[in-house]
């Protein structure tokens, strides 16, 4: 399988730089368990998979058919849906004529967030659940810097709940930097300057870590965060308290003599959380799915359901017995499915 991470960016659509990370997360993932993997924007590839991100930003049907008619697809949902649309947007007519056709349509399903389960299936939708991500070498990007000037870093949206956290935090004499949508290059420099990295939670009761604290664990950051519902299996690599005791942690944290060594222990249990081995159920998975669809029918029963299915070959293979597709083809693909013959092709015709 060869694959490409396709990220839908709107011209006059200025946040899409959000979901970055999460592009560079599937594929060094997926090229570290041994597949070719290329990052793209606003391009589909008819000889690869392609795994777009982005989709709900879509409102020209035209996008959309130019998805189908790519060959496989898989849509990585990634937002918080409600019935209807997304939380925190507005009702959309796109949503409904757009987004969830393409999602009804796509080989597969790649959604991350837990409380989608109920949505998901409400739209009839069969979703595969992205795991829990994990360590990776290649999103080690941040070069600490040796003197930190900055005590507390928050970078994402400020929801009314984490302003009043910030603010309180800010009150007890906190030096306390937030940024919104700046870009990688100067958001990393500010998280290289930072002692504590702050992550409260978006809103009571939320249940998800996002991917900015995995990223910050990544690249050995002492994160101090609000506590989550589902954090047990990762609690190890990070502070947390409850949001009345959320900001006295802070402080505490900020004037332990330890910082460095309590960056070390966190990253070294991070660690250990290895992303190629998480994700690689995800990826034997699709790739059962693909070939399994090819096996679905044998030749003899399409030939029988529908005589003008398979035409008439005068070499026949032992292999493709439960191949649905004429022989010559299936010979063709069983070749471009080896990676040496098509790597040979490559370097023959230049």
């Amino acid at each position: 399988m060869r694959f490409s991470i396709c990220l839908i960016e709107p011209e006059a659509y200025k946040y899409s730089h959000f979901l970055y990370d999460s592009c560079k997360y599937l594929c060094y993932t997926i090229a570290a368990n041994g597949y070719d993997c290329c990052m793209v924007r606003n391009t589909f590839y008819f000889d690869r998979i392609n795994i777009i991100l982005g989709c709900h930003n879509i409102n020209d049907p035209a996008v959309a058919k130019k998805i189908e008619q790519s060959g496989k697809y898989i849509i990585v949902q990634s937002e918080l849906l409600r019935e209807g649309g997304i939380v925190g947007w507005p009702n959309q007519a796109s949503f409904k004529s757009i987004y969830v056709p393409l999602m009804r349509n796509a080989t597969a399903v790649w959604d991350g967030i837990e409380a989608n389960r109920t949505v998901i299936g409400k739209l009839g939708i069969q979703a595969d659940w992205i795991p829990r991500f994990g360590y990776l070498s290649q999103l080690e990007e941040i070069t600490h810097k040796r003197n930190k000037d900055i005590d507390f870093l928050y970078y994402g949206s400020l929801t009314p709940h984490r302003k009043k956290l910030i603010d309180e935090l800010q009150s007890r004499g906190g030096n306390v930097v937030c940024l919104f949508d700046d870009a990688a290059i100067f958001r990393n420099d500010y998280i290289a300057r930072t002692r504590i990295h702050l992550a409260p939670i978006q809103v009571v009761g939320a249940d998800q870590i996002p991917n900015r604290v995995l990223y910050l664990l990544n690249n050995r950051c002492v994160v101090v965060s609000e506590q989550f519902k589902n954090q047990g299996w990762l609690e190890h690599c990070f502070l947390s308290a409850d949001t009345e005791h959320w900001a006295d942690l802070c402080m505490e944290t900020l004037h332990r003599p330890d910082l460095d060594e309590l960056s070390n222990n966190f990253f070294e249990n991070y660690k250990k959380l290895d992303m190629t081995e998480l994700f690689r159920p995800l990826l034997d998975k699709l790739s059962d799915k693909i070939t399994g669809s090819k096996r679905t029918i044998s030749a003899a029963r399409a030939i029988d359901k529908n005589p003008q299915a398979v035409p008439k070959s005068d070499k026949t293979t032992p292999h493709n017995a439960q191949s649905e597709i004429p022989e010559p083809f299936a010979r063709l693909e069983r070749l471009l499915d080896d990676q040496k013959t098509v790597e040979a092709i490559q370097a023959f015709t230049g």
